[in-house]
């Protein structure tokens, strides 16, 4: 793309995968004629970065044609990065560099039903329930049911496992309860 007869930017656009809490470095690379006074503008989502008003977007060069962001976070930092070149002759169109996708870890509550102890002459079923403690709208790829550090069940990309407080009941349930019982029953 032609600045004015004065620059051109360089630019494929890339997915960047990250954790919320990781560092991250995006380059706006472009030549620039003159190129003496050329400054990187960034742009999240179309709208302009202010880099002095928020602390987690950094300068890491003199131009600003390389952002970092540390540390990223999913509902500030997720989204299209673009960036505009400009110099003594005039300024480029935003173009954009990078799609951004913050991903976080999951945290859980476990819960159990009944809440008392069972006995396994009463076969009695026993429910195991994960639900997502802050993400209510983010779906589990697997929920996996561990005992004593084994691992008993995996559940991929199953429906009912989302976040929102919405059960994540599974076979495993009735399983988990059983082998739960059956350590007991070896041990005691």
């Amino acid at each position: 793309m032609v600045l004015a007869a004065s620059s051109s930017l360089h630019s494929a656009v890339r997915t960047s995968r990250r954790l919320s809490g990781d560092a991250l470095a995006l380059y706006c690379e472009y030549d620039a004629n003159p190129a003496v006074g050329a400054e990187v503008s960034w742009y999240l989502n179309g709208l302009p970065i202010s880099l002095d008003s928020d602390p987690s977007y950094q300068r890491a060069s003199p131009d600003s044609s390389v952002l970092k962001i540390d540390p990223v976070d999913r509902r500030r930092h997720s989204g299209v990065y673009g960036c505009v070149v400009s110099n003594a002759v005039g300024s480029s169109s935003v173009t954009d560099v990078a799609r951004v996708i913050v991903e976080e870890k999951p945290s859980v509550s476990l819960s159990i039903d009944p809440t008392e102890p069972v006995s396994e002459m009463l076969n009695v079923n026993v429910t195991l329930k994960c639900k997502s403690e802050e993400h209510e709208a983010d779906r589990f790829l697997a929920v996996k049911w561990y005992l004593d550090g084994e691992l008993l069940k995996q559940v991929d990309l199953a429906p009912e496992c989302y976040g929102g407080g919405a059960d994540n009941d599974t076979e495993a349930a009735a399983e988990a309860a059983e082998a739960a019982e059956a350590a007991e029953a070896a041990s005691g």
